[in-house]
């Protein structure tokens, strides 16, 4: 029986994400991807990812991303966790990934940005 699930805001145009979806294939380990470039995102889901992370949750914005450096080149400093869900509704593209999130009965519990990918296997025990 699953104790708990799996989720994952995935870019498949990443190289990185893909790679976190192989290592849990290979592990047999079942989850859900986030299509958050086609999907509506989920802003309350959003909010509750960034407050499971353990890491500076300004670490979610790309900020080598082109869009960022010309619309937002002027933020240099932390945001606060509005601004930041603010940023990535209206920029779904500035989502840092791969962002795995485990789900405990309903609730988010941890959350990870998975950079390097293998940081997945630790995530996971």
């Amino acid at each position: 029986m699953k104790s708990y699930e799996l989720r994952i805001f995935h870019n498949n145009k990443c190289s990185k994400s893909r790679a976190v979806i192989k290592i849990l294939k290979e592990k047999k380990v079942n989850f859900e991807t986030i299509n958050y470039l086609n999907e509506t995102l989920d802003l309350l889901f959003l909010r509750e990812t960034l407050k499971a992370l353990n890491e500076n949750i300004n670490g979610v914005i790309r900020r080598n991303e082109k869009l960022f450096k010309t619309k937002f080149k002027h933020i240099n400093t932390d945001l606060n966790i509005d601004s930041i869900i603010d940023m990535l509704k209206k920029n779904p593209i500035l989502i840092q990934r791969p962002i795995v999130v485990i789900i405990k009965n309903g609730k988010v519990k941890r959350s990870i940005i998975c950079r390097p990918p293998e940081r997945i296997l630790d995530f996971l025990i």
